[in-house]
């Protein structure tokens, strides 16, 4: 279910420029710049890619310690007081994962696809779109408790956070 590799680092020789990072990337790319800048995330389908960034004025460089493979496709990365926490949608259910030491810890799993997700403090909010019959939901997790302390029913699917 869940695997990591090792890769290499590559060093660039132009300024303005950080290599070690793909050329291009394919729609549907999720990023996420996470510990002030210095790390960057890259969700493509069922992979998550880590990147430790080292930027200066002579060369910058981009080191890939780990890729994972996930439970499912990314749907949402955000960076939390605990780790990644990253939403990973199969089969109609999305599950909630804790990047804590290279280790994915499951919070919790929730129906439908997970559109949009955000941190603050211990809380996560997300909202959740079930395709079966469109019903869009606000939840608030709590991390530290792995549970849904609240929700609510949203009129319209094209909500942000």
């Amino acid at each position: 279910m869940v695997s990591k590799r090792k890769q290499k680092t590559v060093s660039s020789s132009t300024p303005n420029e950080i290599t070690g990072l793909p050329e291009t990337l394919p729609s549907g790319t999720i990023a996420t710049l996470f510990e002030s800048g210095r790390s960057l995330a890259l969700a493509i389908s069922e992979s998550l890619t880590i990147y430790q960034l080292f930027l200066n004025s002579d060369c910058s460089t981009a080191r890939e310690p780990a890729c994972y493979t996930l439970p499912g496709d990314a749907c949402a990365i955000v960076e939390s007081t605990f780790g990644l926490l990253i939403a990973a949608e199969c089969s109609g259910r999305s599950a909630l994962l804790l990047l804590q030491d290279c280790e994915f810890i499951t919070i919790l799993e929730l129906p439908g696809k997970i559109t949009q997700l955000a941190v603050a403090g211990v809380q996560a909010y997300a909202i959740t779109l079930e395709e079966c019959d469109r019903r869009v939901r606000l939840v608030r997790i709590n991390l530290r408790q792995r549970s849904i302390v609240a929700e609510r029913i949203l009129d319209h699917a094209p909500m942000k956070l």
